[in-house]
């Protein structure tokens, strides 16, 4: 018999950032925890993949070159409104038109250079992983 938590889907998760190998490093951690996670260095790129694979959640760096991660988190929302979306940012960013559009969609912002185990701990609440 199985347990219905074994049952689950996991949550699948883009991750951007300018810098893929941190993208990609991310992506791996997530992979590690129970996440499906697939990494992007643009925010073009997350907005033409969320064409073709709806993610549960896009963490993203607000600051990348092109698109940013605000930007492409906004677009992405437009065609996915169940997406969650996790932005990070500069530690000392005190943008206020960033903080209204987060608070306004429902984005959540963490510092930069926040701790794995912090990502990990908001994911889990925002994809009900750890509640399953």
């Amino acid at each position: 018999m199985s347990n219905a938590a074994d049952d689950r889907v996991p949550p699948f998760v883009f991750v951007a950032d300018s810098e893929l190998e941190v993208a990609n490093t991310l992506a791996a951690i997530l992979n590690e925890n129970g996440y499906e996670a697939v990494a992007f260095s643009s925010g073009e790129q997350l907005v033409e993949a969320a064409t073709v694979i709806k993610p549960h959640v896009v963490v993203s760096a607000v600051s990348m070159q092109g698109m940013t991660g605000t930007e492409a988190a906004l677009q992405i929302r437009q065609s996915i409104p169940e997406c969650k979306v996790v932005l990070w940012a500069a530690p000392d960013s005190t943008d206020t038109r960033l903080r209204r559009i987060a608070s306004a969609h429902r984005f959540v912002i963490l510092p930069r250079l926040a701790e794995t185990s912090t990502l990990l701990r908001c994911l889990d609440r925002i994809t009900s992983l750890a509640a399953a």
